[in-house]
């Protein structure tokens, strides 16, 4: 296309204007004064003469030139903004996008617009329309798309945003009164291709504010939401369950078309752990998928306060001290018993005006053993009080409930205690050695420095601590260590022929178990020692070993690394595991044994070896979506020395999957917030959307043909000022 027009190119300076037309205004004035003598009408014509001479010296001086162009008129940009969150990701609705954004389709729209393709999710990605991937964006943010949209467009002349998606907004920005006005500010009309599943049936399950932990014996409130569509009338059952709990359910009534209801479940875990809460919503024929009925969520559950159970057999100086210790520490909740009376003490006097109750072994031992996390026995002999008929259950509490044991030494402790081929003998570290307590004092010995027990004074050397502290007075005679035992603390005459372990550290069964051969590390509470340390080691060798003896993660010899607990489907599950030896250094050589449990699989069994650094890497493939238990379990010289248990969430849906929409309110909302329309993409395509009809022009070519030196423009201004001349000599005029 090409146009014209008329354009200027000064032949001298602007300055040098000015002061021509001054000039010319002056010569003007004086004309008119000399020619007061001329009729009025005389006068207006020499002076409309003298200004038309005037007029075309100033036009010819100011350059006129005829302007040619060719312009391109160019068409104005169509936006194809396309949702690429989780919740497109559903076969149907990727099928939908693809035939939208197909070559044959897009034919029309690209000879009258120039068509941009954006993908979005919580923020703009690129997007190749001939290659589009699975929608896997975890999070959506529709007008926070557009906003970023409209700034990136910024002045463009833009026909229009066709906005690919189901209207389904994570961020709850369209619940906020300023989401209308934020729209009108982008000054773009937006249409919106929505899928066509208003009327078919869905329901599904989300948890709201997932709790990051869950702690073990504590009921916590679980907030479920429940949507549906299209179920109006129908009738479904919310399930859920966890490992250890009876399974529970709600019953939920669908009273609309668009339905949605939040409910609260009481749950009360009773393992430490990871662990999957699964919860289920009952499906209906007909359902547009089920996939998004079923949710797993994995928890960590932990424990908030440590349960212990104390029995020692007199108020002792060490009993005093580890019963105030713990009754301080706001991490523990403490049952503690002093024997101060036997069944076979005088009973005389009736019951209810004693002060001292009976031991109530049967009640601790029985009903309620099960709640703790750590038994004490300390200086405790049991056969005064009909304690030896329940040994076996605080030896099952250790090897099949996972429980902690430990015996703290005195003269009613171990051999003394008489626990020589007792139920509680067969869970002690130690075998019990024959002979009476050595009675002297002594600094002892570390042999296990990197054991968690004995993190005493991080970065620094345990033995350099204990030689610092009080002599310990005297210890029980203990024996060898166990197989798989870990001796933590030796007497400083400790040889292989004569061994003098003083603490012993071992895991026995499910649980653990710890002898402690002196009762008078209370020492190491003492003002003048805590001083000079400058740290409180009695402290923190309690707070470590009940930890340790509880089961805590962070002290198993089996460690994680790099275990999620959600991965994608259909990749390969990579992690490793570490391995720690009896003294707490990294393990070679070790045997690590994983078994992975599927409900709908059959058991799998690998097996690895760690390396000099005590690592062993691990790569499954084919695991099938769903819920895998991983159990491990590590051998070293033939002995097993450690376990750890996991879950791993294989292809589990998130939020984003969970919530599929369409939200019709949210879709007319923007479309007429905007000007735009709302098509379904089942009937309609990207040529239906109301796009504005808008251009750009581009100057290509420029050509200018002076118009001032043409004879005809001098003619032009010349004429008028020689018949001025001719005039005034006619009539008489100088």
């Amino acid at each position: 296309m090409e146009r014209s027009g008329l354009d200027f190119q000064p032949l001298v300076g602007s300055g040098w204007l000015f002061f021509l037309g001054l000039c010319a205004c002056l010569a003007l004035y004086w004309s008119w004064r000399s020619s007061q003598g001329l009729s009025p009408r005389r006068r207006g014509l020499l002076l409309a003469l003298r200004s038309l001479l005037v007029f075309g010296v100033v036009i010819t001086l100011s350059g006129p030139s005829l302007r040619k162009e060719r312009v391109r008129r160019i068409p104005g940009k169509a936006v194809v903004l396309v949702d690429r969150s989780a919740s497109m990701g559903v076969e149907a609705r990727e099928e939908a996008v693809a035939r939208l954004l197909q070559p044959e389709a897009l034919k029309e729209l690209s000879s009258n617009y120039r068509v941009q393709f954006q993908g979005f999710s919580d923020g703009l990605e690129g997007l190749d329309p001939t290659a589009l991937g699975p929608a896997e964006g975890e999070d959506t943010d529709l007008l926070g798309a557009l906003e970023a949209m409209g700034r990136h467009l910024g002045d463009q002349a833009i026909a229009g945003i066709a906005l690919i998606s189901d209207a389904v907004d994570r961020r709850g920005s369209f619940r906020s009164p300023e989401a209308e006005a934020r729209l009108k500010a982008l000054g773009i009309p937006v249409s919106l291709l929505v899928p066509g599943e208003a009327t078919g049936k869905d329901g599904g399950v989300e948890l709201l504010d997932p709790p990051k932990l869950a702690f073990v014996r504590n009921t916590f409130q679980a907030k479920f939401r429940v949507r549906a569509r299209g179920l109006k009338g129908q009738r479904l059952q919310l399930t859920y369950h966890m490992p250890g709990i009876e399974e529970g359910s709600q019953w939920v009534e669908v009273t609309d078309d668009i339905f949605e209801k939040d409910l609260m479940v009481p749950l009360k875990p009773v393992r430490v752990g990871r662990q999957v809460l699964t919860v289920e919503l009952s499906p209906v024929l007909g359902e547009n998928q089920i996939q998004n009925n079923r949710l797993e969520v994995p928890l960590q559950v932990v424990r908030d306060r440590l349960r212990v159970l104390q029995v020692a057999g007199e108020p002792t100086w060490d009993v005093r001290f580890l019963r105030r210790l713990l009754k301080e520490d706001p991490g523990i909740d403490l049952i503690s018993f002093f024997i101060l009376r036997t069944h076979g003490d005088s009973n005389e006097v009736p019951e209810e005006e004693l002060s001292l109750i009976p031991f109530p072994e049967r009640e601790l031992f029985m009903e309620q053993l099960d709640t703790f996390d750590v038994v004490i026995f300390q200086d405790f002999d049991f056969a005064p009080y009909s304690v030896g008929r329940y040994l076996r259950h605080v030896r099952d509490f250790v090897l099949e409930n996972g429980g902690g044991f430990v015996m703290v030494g005195g003269p009613r402790s171990f051999t003394e205690g008489g626990y020589a081929g007792t139920p509680v003998g067969e869970i002690l570290p130690v075998e019990l050695g024959a002979g009476p307590a050595d009675q002297r004092f002594f600094h002892p010995r570390v042999t296990a420095q990197g054991h968690p027990i004995l993190d005493l004074r991080p970065g620094q050397s345990v033995q350099g601590l204990l030689d610092s502290l009080p002599l310990l007075a005297g210890h029980n005679r203990l024996g060898r260590p166990k197989p798989g035992s870990t001796v933590l603390l030796v007497h400083p005459e400790h040889s292989e022929s004569r061994p003098e372990p003083v603490m012993v550290a071992s895991r026995m069964g499910r649980g653990r178990s710890l002898a402690i051969g002196v009762d008078s590390l209370w020492n190491w509470q003492l003002p003048a020692a805590e001083a000079k340390a400058g740290q409180r080691p009695y402290y923190r060798f309690w707070h470590k070993a009940l930890r340790w003896l509880a089961g805590d993660l962070a002290y198993s010899r089996l460690q994680w690394s790099g275990l999620s607990e959600r991965h994608p489907s259909g990749k390969p599950l990579r992690f490793r595991m570490g391995l720690k030896d009896p003294q707490w250094k990294p393990q070679a050589n070790g045997q690590i044994e994983l078994r992975l449990e599927h409900r709908h699989e059959a058991p799998r069994k690998v097996q690895a070896t760690t390396d000099e650094a005590g690592w062993a890497g691990f790569e499954i493939e084919d695991l099938r979506d769903g819920v895998w238990s991983l159990k491990a379990v590590a051998s070293a010289e033939g002995a097993e020395v450690a376990q750890l248990e996991g879950v791993v969430l294989v292809g589990a849906l998130g939020p984003e999957r969970r919530e599929l929409g369409p939200d019709g309110a949210i879709a007319t909302r923007i479309a007429s917030a905007t000007g735009g329309e709302v098509l379904n993409w089942q009937r309609h395509d990207l040529t239906d959307v109301p796009w504005k009809a808008v251009w750009t022009e581009r100057v290509e070519a420029v050509e200018w043909t002076p118009l001032w030196n043409r004879p005809w423009m001098i003619l032009l201004w010349l004429i008028p000022g020689l018949l001025a001349i001719l005039l005034r000599r006619r009539w008489n005029l100088a």
